[in-house]
């Protein structure tokens, strides 16, 4: 064993591995079979590197980096960096010849070159085609993957290489908030006469409720703070035009926020217009769904493409059967991932910024699931309920996260005719 092999870095591995692959034309071939398949996110496709292709003192290096490692799966991720980085050079080589061929989707082709390294951490493998002789080390990586589809990007980058991610994620984030800063905006500052005016041309409406029209003014507003003042209207009789007061200080109001209602079911809060999420497993976060599922279905459509333009071949030897029965099998696979994204779906509700405005007593339970929403022990409160699927006949558990909470104004008819001294009152 050479001094030379001592000295290698894990960059330097990965630079004469990269080389070395490069001098075969079966590398390429697997460069071009397997982009797609890694492109979106196949958890069934690996790129195979054949140890007779390294030259002998990469071989030496690569055992000694796992020489002290105790299990196959710790050998595994001390070398997930250098063949990560090898294959992605690999492939940077035959980008432009890739690319070519990519004129329909090509921002997504060369996002996907970008994205790659996170594709290939936990999809690489050794083989020993020709049965070669190798340190015991090495020689126990042959044809092993990860037990489970579990990440590897962790490790994929150093600490010092996150480090630098996160700074320039957080200067990204600074761009855009300043690019939203310089949107024309009405920068006016509201004065208290403008708000005297207001409530002035309002109450001309109900002179003798201008206390009460304050009170509703105010609570619209504080919606669209994180200090909800809520606000109910009781009278003992109805008839009163106790939602007169409420509908005409809340008609002032734009209806992007605010919601008027007659009645509600007491599940109807569970039901609003939301949209359909996953959440991402590694930052916690829930993502949109319909860029995922969009993405997927393209990629069907492109395998498709394949199979119907192999299937176009005029002489059955020019077919090649093991690429279409591949091709179908990925579509499997892509399905099933369809399938199970739609499974973890996660409905999101944003109720933050919104004013529910209850023109009529509402329900007890309807109330009592109010103050459950109200009661913000979490910014972010988890429901789960059964209900029908789009056919109607069959029972599907949902689950629905309602995230904030919204200002609630309700109007309520007092009724104490069960208090035992209720006739004596009455006569008052």
């Amino acid at each position: 064993m050479s001094d030379l092999s001592l000295e290698l870095s894990d960059s330097d591995i990965a630079n004469r591995m990269s080389d070395a692959l490069c001098l075969n034309p079966y590398y390429e071939k697997q460069v071009e079979e397997t982009f797609e398949f890694f492109r979106m996110g196949s958890p069934n496709v690996w790129f195979k590197t054949d140890v007779k292709d390294l030259l002998y003192d990469l071989i030496n290096n690569l055992n000694l980096l796992i020489e002290n490692c105790k299990t196959r799966k710790e050998k595994y991720v001390r070398l997930n960096k250098p063949f990560v980085k090898a294959i992605d050079l690999t492939f940077e080589k035959y980008k432009p010849k890739i690319l070519a061929t990519k004129e329909r989707n090509r921002k997504e082709s060369e996002q996907a070159f970008t994205d790659l390294p996170l594709s290939i951490s936990d999809h690489w493998m050794l083989v020993n085609v020709d049965q070669i002789s190798l340190p015991d080390a090495l020689a126990e990586l042959i044809e092993y993957t990860p037990p489970s589809q579990e990440s590897l990007s962790s490790i994929l980058f150093s600490k010092d290489e996150k480090e630098e991610e996160e700074v320039i994620e957080q200067s990204n984030y600074d761009f855009i908030e300043e690019e939203e800063a310089i949107k024309p905006v009405d920068s006016t500052p509201v004065t208290s006469q403008d708000i005297k005016f207001v409530l002035e041309t309002i109450s001309k409406q109900a002179p003798y409720d201008e206390i009460q029209i304050k009170q509703i003014f105010y609570g619209i507003c504080s919606s669209q703070t994180s200090t909800k003042i809520h606000h109910n209207i009781n009278s003992k009789k109805s008839g009163e035009e106790k939602s007169y007061i409420l509908k005409l200080v809340s008609d002032f109001f734009p209806d992007s926020f605010i919601l008027k209602f007659n009645n509600m079911s007491d599940k109807a809060p569970y039901h609003q217009n939301g949209y359909e999420a996953v959440k991402n497993e590694e930052t916690g976060r829930y993502e949109d769904i319909r860029p995922l599922i969009n993405k997927l279905e393209l990629a069907i459509e492109e395998i498709e493409e394949k199979i119907e333009k192999e299937n176009s071949k005029e002489s059955p030897q020019q077919k090649d059967r093991k690429a279409i029965k591949l091709y179908k099998s990925q579509i499997k696979d892509v399905e099933k991932n369809i399938k199970d994204l739609h499974l973890k779906t996660v409905k999101i509700i944003d109720l933050d910024n919104k004013a529910f405005i209850f023109l009529d007593t509402p329900n007890e339970n309807l109330s009592n699931n109010l103050m459950s929403i109200l009661s913000q022990d979490s910014r972010e409160q988890l429901y789960i309920f059964t209900d029908k699927d789009s056919s109607g006949k069959r029972l599907q558990t949902r689950t629905v996260l309602l995230r904030g909470s919204p200002l609630i104004m309700t109007t309520q008819v007092v009724d104490d005719t069960r208090n035992y001294r209720f006739q004596e009152k009455n006569k008052i």
